[in-house]
């Protein structure tokens, strides 16, 4: 079996509905933890932003 043959079956596992569901559960915990950090900052850094130098304060 090929290379790219083997990983065309590791695409195709992932169809059944068991076995994605397997891996969405360990996943989407991680990047619901990575866009809540990632929103927070960018939050932090829209409060934090100097004013302008040409527009000034509005």
């Amino acid at each position: 079996m090929s290379d790219t043959t083997s990983r065309l079956a590791g695409l195709t596992d992932l169809a059944n509905p068991t076995r994605f569901v397997g891996l969405a559960d360990k996943v989407v915990p991680w990047l619901a933890a990575i866009a809540a950090i990632l929103l927070g900052v960018g939050v932090y850094m829209s409060f934090t932003a100097p004013e302008d130098f040409q527009q000034g304060i509005t």
